[in-house]
């Protein structure tokens, strides 16, 4: 976690909540209030007129006998996420091959280089089976309750299983992993917990802070300090280096 956060080892074990019994809901200290726009008239009647539409259609707009069968995840030009110095990853889902929504199957393929590693992360919607093709990786798999179910090398011609909601993170050595993964569900999502698109990226500094018990400083450091995505290169010189993925 110091690590995926870029803080040090103390912040990381504040996140764990190991010396608090708060629960899920708790008292905020002081004042807090959060800005949320209100939707213009506009919006709601684009919104109700999509619901109406999506009412009205058939399902005939993309028929089975016209729908593609074969995607190429290999090509490095096809990736969705790609970051110079730590990697990239493609998926392939429903909306780029709309025969899987029939299959309800989504497939990934991911390539770290050398010593870069992907953050904790979690499938929102799927189960997911992975199988290294190549090199080798640290995985780590936590369970909802924060314990860890696997914590070991994970090498070429091997395969785990990550269970749906179960946090996991890879660390590669010196030799970078590749691997392909299947999922269960034609649009699977995944939601990192740090870095530019995580969950704790978007909350106000103030609810980071009375949550995690923490000082606003440093409640802004595990927002800020990682811009990168789900491909993260390591630290460097004790600091951590910005490449957007």
């Amino acid at each position: 976690m110091a690590e995926a956060f870029g803080v040090d080892r103390e912040t990381a074990r504040k996140l764990q909540g190991q010396d608090d019994n708060m629960g899920h809901i708790i008292r905020v200290e002081g004042d807090l209030q959060i800005l949320r726009p209100s939707r213009s008239r506009e919006e709601q009647e684009e919104e109700e007129g999509g619901r109406e539409y999506g009412r009205r259609t058939n399902g005939l707009e993309e028929t089975i006998c016209s729908a593609r069968l074969v995607e190429n995840i290999n090509d490095p030009s096809r990736a969705d996420f790609f970051n110079p110095k730590a990697g990239r990853l493609t998926t392939l889902n429903n909306f780029n091959l709309p025969i899987l929504n029939f299959l309800r199957l989504n497939a990934e393929k991911g390539v770290l280089y050398r010593d870069a590693f992907m953050p904790p992360h979690y499938r929102l919607n799927a189960h997911c089976v992975l199988y290294a093709t190549r090199g080798e990786a640290q995985m780590q798999i936590v369970d909802n309750r924060g314990q860890s179910v696997f914590n070991d090398r994970i090498r070429e011609g091997q395969m785990v299983v990550v269970p749906q909601n179960f946090v996991v993170s890879k660390q590669v050595g010196n030799e970078g992993f590749e691997w392909v993964a299947m999922k269960t569900h034609e649009n699977a999502m995944f939601s990192t917990l740090a870095g530019r698109t995580s969950a704790l990226r978007a909350m106000p500094v103030d609810v980071v802070a009375n949550a995690y018990q923490i000082s606003r400083d440093e409640a802004m450091r595990l927002k800020m300090n990682r811009e990168e995505t789900i491909l993260m290169e390591p630290r460097q010189a004790g600091r951590i280096r910005s490449v957007v993925a």
